[in-house]
């Protein structure tokens, strides 16, 4: 058996190698993460101040404020992905496509957001399906669709060992936000107090987190993508 296989433990330890590899972006990003996070729990409490028309109104401006930060914290995670990239040897110099990669993420967001439509199901498996398209958009240099795609594509077979990473290392974090919620903060986090800052900074990690899992189950499903056509040549 090949121990570069892509499966839940090859995932983790690729997670874990990006993270010994970069730290000093894993921590920036976490602190540019936290404070654009930061400004959204602001944003979104300033929503109840505020007098609306309608209800619609208030969903719409919420809708508005979680697309514009998940666009916002786009950038460094481009950034971020870059440098996971670079330290397994897979960026390649040229233009950079952060607008492709917005996007991407903005074409991602939609899917997600259609996908709960549909139940929560659909959305779970674009998420699965999807991420390892960061790694082919940089390094392969796709447009936004192509990398989905292609990603769509090369995690083929390999979803519940996806998922089953996913939930290995998004469990703890959602324990932790719980925690701060419930226990810490009496069911409410309020801007500029502790809870916040550590709750932004669980929201950083998480990020960091989503981003080096992708990076990794990118480069595994592509070196066995690669193997597989060596064998048959």
């Amino acid at each position: 058996m090949n121990d570069r296989e892509p499966n839940v433990g090859n995932f983790l330890n690729g997670i874990g190698a990006l993270f010994r590899s970069n730290p000093i972006a894993v921590v920036i990003y976490i602190l540019v993460a936290g404070v654009i996070n930061e400004g959204y729990v602001l944003a979104s409490e300033n929503i109840d101040t505020v007098e609306w028309q309608s209800y619609l109104m208030i969903v719409a401006a919420s809708f508005g404020f979680m697309i514009a930060y998940a666009l916002l914290v786009a950038i460094p995670l481009y950034a971020l992905s870059v440098a996971f990239l670079k330290s397994l040897g897979r960026w390649h110099e040229g233009e950079h496509l952060l607008p492709a990669y917005i996007l991407m993420t903005a074409i991602s967001w939609v899917g997600f957001v259609f996908g709960l439509i549909f139940f929560v199901v659909p959305a779970v498996m674009l998420i699965v399906r999807w991420s390892a398209s960061a790694g082919f958009l940089i390094s392969e240099r796709m447009g936004a669709a192509e990398a989905l795609s292609a990603s769509w594509d090369g995690t083929r077979g390999y979803s519940w060992h996806i998922f089953g990473a996913g939930l290995i290392i998004f469990v703890p974090v959602i324990f932790g936000e719980y925690i701060l919620l419930e226990f810490v903060s009496d069911g409410y986090v309020e801007f500029g107090t502790w809870p916040s800052f550590a709750s932004s900074a669980l929201s950083g990690l998480s990020g960091a987190l989503t981003c080096a899992l992708g990076i990794a189950i990118y480069d595994l499903v592509t070196e066995s993508d690669t193997r597989s056509a060596e064998v048959f040549e």
